[in-house]
């Protein structure tokens, strides 16, 4: 994990497969025209399934920090 990573602030952790990020990132940047990898992938699949699985009321707050944040990323 990176330096920057805050556990303390973490609720709840998804495992994603890479079948299930890449099934996620490929249509999204060829609809929407967002380009990302395989993280962005997992980021987001793991965002909509958190959603999906949150009553109506909540937020889902899905964060990735850009690639400069991260020294030696």
């Amino acid at each position: 994990m990176p330096g920057a990573f805050r556990r303390d602030l973490m609720n709840v952790a998804i495992a994603v497969n890479n079948e299930e990020a890449l099934e996620t990132a490929c249509p999204v940047a060829h609809k929407e025209g967002i380009r990302g990898g395989i993280v962005s992938g997992a980021n987001l699949f793991a965002a909509l399934k958190r959603a999906s699985d949150t009553v109506s009321e909540k937020s889902v707050l899905n964060a990735k920090a850009r690639r400069d944040e991260h020294p030696g990323a």
